[in-house]
């Protein structure tokens, strides 16, 4: 029985974080309610508050939903100290552009953070948060190309700025594609996009 609790519950988290994915889209962060989260995922708003303690930590946890599993990929790019590190980052953001285009949540929680969230009214940790993760992901590829660099792999490339370039490019594809996904075809431009990107720092 305690195992079936469980299960429920898990479900009824899951409930309301498709629902405020789909109130977040629709209204924005900022406007949205509980309430209004509540009732579109068919629970009390009290059944919200078991799950989450406010707006901005259900926020927090539809992001996490998308960005854990490119995390634990991106760490084990990371890890690589063979000499294929610089190969295997091109082939991360290559099938990150492909998890976009072909996953309709990873697109919906993406357009919510690029395009419908105000960082205020409590969300101002979160915006921190986000932030830390983005310092993160550019330390890293920064300290692959320095390791790179001291292999003799990479000549006349200035870590920090290779490491600025992938994030900044590979954010604009986010945001633009986001805004006007017709524009592109990501499953057939993916790999030829990520492969300028990496012309220009290697």
């Amino acid at each position: 029985m305690a195992r079936r609790t469980k299960a429920e519950a898990e479900q009824t988290r899951e409930q309301i974080l498709d629902a405020a994915e789909t109130v977040f889209l629709r209204r924005g962060v900022a406007r949205a309610s509980l309430e209004e989260i509540a009732k579109a995922a068919g629970v009390t708003r009290g059944a919200v508050y078991w799950h989450f303690r406010n707006k901005a930590d259900l926020f927090d946890a539809m992001h996490c939903r998308v960005h854990l599993p490119m995390q634990d990929l991106f760490d084990q790019v990371m890890a690589l100290e063979d000499g294929c590190a610089i190969s295997a980052l091109r082939e991360f953001c290559v099938q990150s552009l492909l998890s976009l285009a072909a996953n309709p949540r990873r697109q919906r929680v993406y357009t919510i953070l690029f395009h419908h969230c105000e960082f205020v009214d409590g969300l101002q940790d979160s915006n921190r948060r986000l932030i830390a993760i983005q310092h993160r992901w550019m330390t890293s590829m920064k300290t692959l190309f320095e390791r790179e660099r001291e292999r003799g792999t990479l000549v006349d490339v200035c870590p920090r700025l290779a490491a600025m370039t992938i994030h900044t490019a590979m954010l604009g594809i986010y945001f633009d594609y986001l805004r006007k996904p017709d524009a592109y075809d990501l499953d057939a431009e993916a790999e030829a996009l990520v492969n300028v990107i990496f012309r220009c720092v290697s």
